[in-house]
């Protein structure tokens, strides 16, 4: 990295790095971020191979993309595509592979760019196998609503990948493209062979060991003995921290991979917490039960946490979600009193701050909360998403000034966020976040035109499934529209725009 930032010869450290990523069976968060930072410099054919492992292996963070591991596996696929703009690369099994990895590519739900990135290989795949007039005109559709939502392009740490850019590249290969030719990979996509986490640490632990090619021997020569790792991999035993913080060390572990065990963890009752968004709306009830059923046994805030969380998603599916209604009300007293009496929060707590705000009703006490709950937001980079905490924080407090047509009270805490784009601009290299203040706009036009706020707001939902390929809220619910209109009472027709 660092003869890479100073522009010296970094070529032997990248051959050093090539030469051991090459006979892995699977990368964990380590690997993959160095991967990222030799992709440019690597040949297409040994890029493609640590590709290939690449690929087996990114299904172990389908649930967990703080920003460090998200900007990685951009910039991994990002080059993927650059590659395929090579003079020398003619093979279509190559590049078919490639579209379909990204198609395939797991993704939260405010991964804006990932979900934009599958929905462009989509496309590219549709130019090459289907009907090139029609992929063509659907792509200048698609970048329309791209140009007009300002994610024409997508900044990554080092690069910028420009749609238009790699569309043009690309679709210019189509007449010299080898339909027949020589893959750089072992096999096409539908074959691969996704990487696994076993249900217990112990076999995972096999199943890195194999992997990363990494021997007993050599754990004993870093004081692992073979009698511990064997009762760790075949008994059921409890693992000292100090024992596994070493062996991390040796396994090339990060945190974030023990974070992507607990999710991948069939067994964890974590696992709701992990994956929200892949929980059927029609189970959150469900959810919110048993894990109070559980927190009755173990008293663990975990699992009261995890009711507290999934109680939320059962409000917001209400069939009048209104944030000054005293089921709301109620939720977000219960809320705050948990929160209060916690020393510090964490992500899992950082989830329910949000829902908290509900029960502010001074506007001074909301920014100073929003204030204090960013000072909570310790080491924000290891949270599974991006995430800005005034930005998240602030929207049910602007929701309910809306309905209570508060409009200084919105202005204030609007001040606020504007002052984020300053205080804190990596965020904003993110769509999600800067959409976010583009719907608090929409709200803003509530107080002078409903009809028009609300149209707006229903526009960005349609134009976000159209660049995405998913609807912004679960099952279609979109509660906050239904929660708007029901309060203004407003029906928007086709070219009527007048209040009702």
């Amino acid at each position: 990295m660092v003869a890479y930032k100073s522009d010296a010869d970094c070529k032997p450290d990248v051959t050093a790095l090539y030469d051991e990523l090459k006979n892995y069976r699977v990368f964990t968060f380590f690997e993959m971020q160095l991967f990222s930072l030799i992709a440019e410099s690597l040949t297409p054919k040994r890029f493609y191979r640590l590709y290939e492992i690449f690929v087996q292996s990114i299904g172990l963070f389908s649930g967990y993309m703080p920003m460090p591991i998200y900007l990685t596996i951009l910039r991994i696929h990002y080059y993927a595509l650059v590659h395929l703009t090579r003079p020398s690369l003619k093979s279509w099994p190559t590049m078919l592979f490639v579209l379909e990895a990204i198609e395939n590519q797991p993704a939260r739900p405010s991964n804006i760019e990932l979900f934009m990135l599958r929905e462009f290989a989509k496309m590219l795949k549709a130019y090459y196998t289907v009907d090139s007039p029609a992929a063509e005109q659907q792509f200048r559709s698609w970048l329309n609503v791209a140009i007009a939502r300002g994610v024409v392009e997508i900044k990554l740490t080092y690069d910028t990948l420009s749609f238009p850019g790699l569309w043009q590249a690309l679709t210019m290969k189509r007449s010299h493209m080898a339909v027949n030719g020589k893959s750089m990979f072992t096999t096409d996509y539908a074959h691969i062979q996704s990487a696994e986490l076993a249900d217990n640490f112990g076999d995972a632990l096999q199943i890195l060991l194999k992997g990363k090619r990494i021997t007993g021997s050599e754990l004993e020569e870093y004081g692992i003995t073979r009698s511990k790792l064997y009762r760790i991999m075949h008994q059921d035993v409890v693992i000292r921290l100090n024992d596994l913080f070493e062996m991390m060390t040796y396994l090339r572990l990060l945190p974030a991979d023990l974070t992507v065990f607990f999710f991948k963890n069939p067994t964890s009752r974590a696992r709701e917490r992990f994956a929200a968004f892949l929980v059927d709306p029609t189970d959150y009830q469900t959810v919110v039960t048993e894990a109070l059923d559980h927190y009755e046994i173990s008293h663990s805030n975990a699992d009261y946490e995890t009711a507290l969380e999934f109680q939320v998603y059962v409000n917001q599916q209400l069939s009048d979600f209104d944030p000054t209604s005293i089921v709301q009300l109620d939720l977000a007293r219960t809320i705050t009193d948990y929160l209060l009496k916690l020393d510090e929060w964490h992500e899992a707590e950082h989830r329910l701050v949000m829902y908290s705000f509900i029960d502010i009703d001074d506007v001074e006490m909301v920014i100073k909360r929003l204030r204090i709950a960013d000072e909570y937001m310790h080491h924000r980079n290891v949270f599974r998403a991006p995430i800005s905490s005034v930005l998240n924080n602030a929207e049910y407090s602007l929701l309910k000034a809306v309905i209570l047509n508060q409009r200084a009270d919105f202005d204030k805490i609007m001040t606020v966020v504007a002052g984020e784009r300053e205080r804190d601009p990596q965020i904003f290299h993110f769509a999600t976040w800067r959409w976010r203040v583009d719907v608090f706009d929409y709200y803003e036009m509530m107080f002078t035109n409903p009809a028009a706020g609300l149209a707006a707001f229903e526009t960005f939902v349609t134009d976000y499934q159209v660049l995405t390929g998913k609807p912004l809220f679960p099952k279609n619910r979109n509660f906050i529209a239904d929660t708007l209109k029901h309060h203004f009472a407003t029906v928007l027709k086709e070219g009527d725009t007048s209040t009702k």
